[in-house]
């Protein structure tokens, strides 16, 4: 068996005539704290303020484009707990035409107009009984507590 000495010279050779690496920089991360490598997260938006009530003519414009449009434009997940759904997680707005609800990220809304809106058809239902309500009462869970939103609707 033959050793190739010649070529582990040449190897070790190269690598010690080669100039050594740069050294590795260490960063130390810390919760909360940012690092010059992290840009800051975006501020948040500001919210915009909740009216007091809503123009029949502006729900109407809402509930003719259809639910689909709506829900496109709102973050949320289901609740479900033990198998149990409790309600709709709010987790923002990514068309903020309709930030002025007043709701919250992590608000947990539970019922609209009085009706659950666990199913789609429960959903429909409560969407098209928006054409002829007097106002909009959102029921809701807001860290740990009940807090109904109300806003009456004015032809």
């Amino acid at each position: 068996m033959r050793l190739a000495w010649p070529g582990l010279i040449l190897l070790v050779a190269s690598c010690a005539s080669s100039p050594p690496p740069p050294p590795v920089e260490e960063t130390q991360i810390v919760p909360g704290v940012q690092t010059e490598t992290q840009p800051p997260p975006p501020p948040e938006p500001e919210p915009l303020p909740s009216p007091s009530w809503f123009r029949r003519s502006d729900l109407m414009h809402v509930l003719d484009r259809g639910p689909a449009d709506f829900l496109a434009s709102i973050e949320q997940d289901p609740l479900v707990e033990r198998g149990q759904f409790h309600g709709w997680i709010f987790r923002g707005w990514r068309d903020r035409r309709y930030a002025i609800a007043n709701l919250r990220p992590g608000d947990i809304i539970v019922r609209v107009s009085g009706r659950p809106i666990e199913r789609p058809d429960q959903f429909q239902e409560v969407w098209e009984s928006l054409r002829a309500a007097t106002e909009l009462v959102l029921e809701l869970r807001r860290d740990g507590q009940p807090v109904t939103l109300r806003w009456p609707i004015k032809d």
